[in-house]
């Protein structure tokens, strides 16, 4: 019991010495006491009243164009600047092409027609217009602007964007939902 005790005692004894005070006659605080400062001149501040009637009151009136004329800088837009160039094609045959046809443009935009057509067969089960490159991380199956079935031809409309390029809707796996266009190819299957 004794040597219970006198661990006990022995740690207080060492925790203490770890955590020394500061007694309140050493404690300095680094503000000054008000009755310690020395008070600071003042001078008396002389103001008029300003008369201004509301008939010398400037106002403008701005209207909303003025307001968007001047909010909207830096957006350059280049969707007049299309080129159909810039598409990739390919055609397997003498038989294939795949043709633009200029549109009258669209708010100020660029638009074509694409045209898919197959000569010298009858009719053509599905005729599509797949996207080039096919990237199977994005698409499980290839992507596609649309088909016509039973029919030796197949068309759809690009439009210019913003930044330059042109872009359509991929039907096949998404259903509806607007792609960059890098590279067009027109797909014939089972034509008779």
């Amino acid at each position: 019991m004794f040597l219970v005790l006198f661990i006990i005692l022995y740690d207080v004894a060492l925790f203490d010495a770890c955590f020394p005070t500061i007694a309140p006659d050493e404690y300095y605080p680094t503000a000054t006491l008000p009755e310690y400062t020395t008070p600071i001149a003042t001078t008396e501040m002389v103001t008029e009243k300003a008369s201004i009637s509301t008939t010398e009151m400037i106002t403008s009136k701005i209207t909303t164009e003025e307001m968007m004329e001047e909010t909207t800088v830096g957006v350059v837009k280049k969707c007049d600047q299309c080129k159909t160039a810039d598409i990739k094609t390919r055609v397997y045959t003498n038989e294939e092409s795949l043709t633009f046809e200029e549109m009258p443009l669209e708010d100020g935009c660029k638009r074509t027609r694409l045209t898919c057509k197959r000569e010298g067969v009858s009719t053509c089960r599905i005729v599509d217009a797949l996207l080039e490159p096919y990237d199977p991380i994005v698409y499980e199956t290839l992507p596609s602007l649309g088909d016509e079935r039973y029919s030796t031809s197949f068309s759809t409309v690009l439009s210019c964007d913003d930044d330059g390029t042109y872009s359509g809707l991929e039907t096949w796996i998404t259903g509806g939902t607007k792609v960059k266009i890098e590279g067009i190819y027109c797909h014939f299957d089972q034509c008779e």
